[in-house]
């Protein structure tokens, strides 16, 4: 299970089930053995940590101001990538073939099917974002792809798996 430390900001008011968490983006440019040559590095420096809200399982009653953990299944994580990354690559690839095909089929010259294929990838991809979007939004409530809070942190011994 993947944790952080967070901060409660607000609970849902139409029931308890949610709580709106803060948490501050880390970089593992700390660690890096590469970190004075890295543009990722000179960024992160330049843009500072951001503060994330995020709305996660309130399953321990937590109130605002409580310091909790919160925690997401591995699992969770690798399903999420690859709907996220794999998806909308696949949907670019297949309607590129397609717009491909089509434009050949119309017998078009070169520089058409090249843009046949480059017009239709586009859209391929933008299909596929908006498919995982609307995955997301309908089909991830209550599974494991929400994060929850684990424990409240001020006291260490309440766990609420």
């Amino acid at each position: 299970m993947i944790e952080e430390n967070a901060l409660v900001v607000k609970t849902s008011t139409e029931d308890k089930q949610y709580a709106w968490v803060q948490t501050q983006r880390k970089s593992a440019c700390g660690t890096c053995s590469a970190k004075s040559a890295c543009g990722t590095q000179i960024l992160s420096r330049i843009f500072g940590q951001k503060l994330s809200r995020i709305k996660v399982i309130n399953s321990c009653n937590a109130k605002p101001g409580d310091y909790v953990v919160i925690g997401l299944e591995d699992q969770a994580l690798l399903k999420g990538s690859f709907l996220l990354y794999f998806v909308p690559l696949i949907f670019l690839i297949i309607f590129s073939l397609i717009g491909t095909l089509i434009a050949k089929s119309m017998s078009l010259p070169t520089g058409y099917i090249d843009l046949s294929s480059i017009v239709s990838a586009t859209l391929g991809m933008l299909f596929g974002i908006l498919a995982v979007r609307v995955y997301s939004v309908l089909g991830t409530k209550g599974t494991p792809y929400e994060a929850k809070i684990i424990r409240i942190l001020p006291n260490f011994n309440i766990s609420c798996q």
